[in-house]
């Protein structure tokens, strides 16, 4: 069975050709004949197989109106970051108790200021989110890591366990 297709840009087709049409004054219903499709701008679509992407890419469909038909290509495409995290106070504080820190990560927030009169723990209790993309929140999970000795891997777990959604 042929797929007939429009062209609408190099990304996207439209897969639905009329079931029924007037073209040069004639009515023409049901299965369209090839030429009155292509009056339409539909086409033959000739589908391929999709390569497989490249680690950190994925593949995207492109198409060419090619000799009277509509060609199908692939693109491979890079990943894109994943969406900045949000994290959960309450849920930090368990998974940092969970990893037997509680008592030091308290003592470092009150030790530590951030800005002059201002501890890391007036800070952490003034926040409203915690999120991943403000360079505070970063400078911050590096201060803990070194204040505390945590591992790299460690961080990674009680932030993972933190995360809103």
């Amino acid at each position: 069975m042929i797929i007939y297709a429009k062209l609408i840009s190099e990304t996207a087709i439209d897969r639905n050709p009329p079931k029924s049409a007037t073209i040069d004054g004639s009515f023409a219903c049901g299965t369209l004949p090839r030429e009155y499709l292509a009056t339409l701008g539909y086409y033959p679509l000739v589908e391929t197989q999709a390569p497989d992407p490249d680690e950190g890419c994925h593949i995207e469909p492109r198409y060419a109106l090619v000799g009277g038909e509509v060609v199908q290509s692939w693109a491979q495409v890079e990943n894109p970051p994943p969406p900045p995290r949000t994290f959960s106070k309450i849920r930090l504080k368990g998974a940092i108790a969970e990893a037997g820190l509680l008592a030091e990560f308290k003592a470092m927030l009150e030790r530590v200021e951030v800005k002059p009169g201002y501890t890391a723990a007036e800070a952490f209790a003034d926040a409203v989110t915690l999120d991943e993309a403000h360079p505070d929140f970063k400078d911050a999970v590096e201060l803990a890591q070194s204040e505390l000795g945590i591992p790299p891997e460690l961080v990674e777990r009680i932030l993972a366990a933190s995360v809103v959604g």
